[in-house]
């Protein structure tokens, strides 16, 4: 039986550069960083010679924890094409937020990029847009229950 979710985990091009976005942007706290090498995590990741840093990045808010992977050994192969959401596999990562409009604004005044600026959908206020390597997040306020979107 799953318990809960633990954490999700990415691999970033620069591990210094992702954790000021998601601490500095987004509210995270990192809790813990480490080196590893091998064969720590060989096995688990069915690599030969993993070597890099990995942090973990709590939101003191509710809990959830971003693990976050450095390659310095294999390196990672980065994609020839910018990540769209339609594609195959895990496509971005959401934030539910008290305000999506605002975020978005303070957000998009420090330089980060947005697909748009929050639009109505049936679940809420919602925006997707791209951490320092490109991959999509999304920022939504959702529509409190029993509501049509346009009572809110």
């Amino acid at each position: 039986m799953i318990r809960s979710v633990q954490h999700l985990g990415m691999c970033v091009g620069d591990l210094d550069r992702s954790i000021q976005f998601y601490e500095g942007h987004l509210g995270f706290v990192l809790i813990l960083r480490v080196s590893f090498d091998p064969p720590d995590y060989d096995a688990i990741l069915g690599l030969d010679g993993a070597r890099g840093e990995v942090a973990l990045l709590e939101l003191p808010s509710c809990g959830f924890k971003l693990e976050l992977f450095e390659f310095a050994h294999p390196r990672p192969l980065a994609d020839q094409q910018r990540p769209t959401p339609a594609r195959i596999g895990l496509t971005h990562l959401c934030f539910e937020v008290d305000d999506a409009d605002a975020l978005h604004a303070r957000l998009a005044a420090r330089g980060i990029e947005f697909h748009c600026r929050p639009a109505q959908s049936k679940s809420g206020r919602a925006t997707y847009g791209r951490d320092p390597d490109g991959n999509i997040f999304e920022i939504v306020t959702a529509v409190p229950k029993g509501k049509a979107p346009s009572d809110s």
